[in-house]
């Protein structure tokens, strides 16, 4: 039996690893058509290809995902590239809510994104609780002239340090449950076959 549970745990593992699940992947290589671009313009940026940036400074969300981009799930974890000054990244859940950027306090507790010419990675979690699911939103809200700000490779997973470019899942429910039978099965048949060699 020792053996028989070391095969399950094997067997297991990767119907674990299911769960880990991208729901939403952006680096805009392939343009804004997931997006309601607004003021927003993808421009090319040295050592990030294609990279969203701004025409105007607004607020609100210049900047929107068209559907929303997280089912009904949480904690949920939000992370990009940034750099540049004056951007704000934020999420809409029923009304705007700012997660990145400074001197604001969202209702999850806003990150300082740093305001300078440095590409640096940004991640937040949506913690339990939360009413999704929501779109993102993104703006140049202020700074010396149109244009200052940079967003990249943004990634909404249910688990932390997700990167990319990855093509975005569906919930792993079906999957999860349709190769936890398979490994039923298997581990049925196993036990059969030990039970009837014990027998003989």
């Amino acid at each position: 039996m020792p053996a028989l549970f070391a095969l399950f745990v094997a067997l297991g593992s990767p119907v674990f690893a299911l769960n880990n699940t991208v729901y939403f992947s952006e680096d805009f290589e392939s343009g804004l058509g997931a997006w309601n671009p607004g003021v927003g313009v993808i421009v090319d940026a040295a050592g990030h290809g294609q990279v969203l940036t701004f025409t105007a400074q607004g607020s609100g969300g210049s900047t929107y995902t068209k559907i929303a981009v997280a089912p009904l799930t949480t904690p949920l974890y939000i992370s990009f590239d940034y750099m540049g000054t004056g951007g704000f990244f934020g999420i809409n859940i029923n009304s705007d809510d700012w997660l990145f950027g400074q001197d604001y306090g969202g209702t999850f507790g806003a990150v300082d994104l740093t305001y300078d010419t440095t590409w640096r990675h940004y991640e937040i979690i949506i913690p339990d609780g939360a009413s999704l699911p929501a779109t993102l939103m993104l703006e140049d809200f202020w700074g010396p002239s149109n244009g200052g700000a940079f967003f990249d490779n943004i990634i909404v997973a249910n688990y932390s340090g997700a990167s990319g470019p990855v093509t975005p899942t569906s919930a792993p429910d079906g999957g999860a449950t349709a190769a936890l039978l398979g490994c039923s099965a298997f581990l049925l048949l196993a036990v059969r076959r030990l039970q009837r060699s014990r027998a003989e």
